[in-house]
This record gives structure tokens, C-alpha cells and sequence, in this order.
């Protein structure tokens, strides 16, 4: 099976590789934000811009309790019905 004959493949791998890119754009924003730190940008009075890149992976971890299930628990639990295929 590959994705352009199964729509379960096709939709699991696009949403994996979106997810994907989210964790790596969290990493690249999570080390600019260490480093922003480090150098004694961020206080008290001004940390916008941590507050907002934990916002972030707080976003992405939601976003993967609701990929988590959709794709591995309802997959599993529907295993023994066969998937329809494309024409």
C-alpha cells in the first residue's frame, strides 16, 4: 500500500509531516529563545517573546494529543475492517 492507492496513508503521512515541521519550527525557536536568554535579552518586566514561544509548543503538544489518537488508537481499533482504496 502506498499513499497514492490509500487515503489512511495518504492522510498519515501528511498530517505526520506537518507535525513534523511544527516540532522542528518549536526547535529552531526554542534554541533562539535559550540563546535570547543566555545573552540577558529577556527580564522581568519584557519576556513576550518566551511567553509566546511556550505558547507554541504548548500548541504543538495539543495539536499531537489529537493526532495520537486519530491515527494510532481509531487505526487499531478499526485494524480488522478493511480500507478502502482508490479506483
Amino acid at each position: 500500500m502506498s499513499p497514492r492507492t490509500n487515503y489512511y496513508f495518504a492522510g498519515y503521512y501528511y498530517i505526520t509531516f506537518n507535525h513534523l515541521l511544527h516540532v522542528l519550527i518549536g526547535t529552531c525557536t526554542t534554541i533562539f529563545t535559550a540563546i535570547l536568554t543566555a545573552v540577558g535579552y529577556y527580564n522581568r518586566s519584557s519576556h513576550e517573546g518566551l511567553e509566546s514561544a511556550a505558547s507554541y509548543w504548548h500548541m504543538v503538544d495539543l495539536v499531537w494529543i489529537l493526532i495520537f489518537p486519530l491515527i494510532y488508537v481509531l487505526r487499531s481499533a478499526n485494524a480488522n475492517k478493511p480500507v478502502p482504496t482508490r479506483p
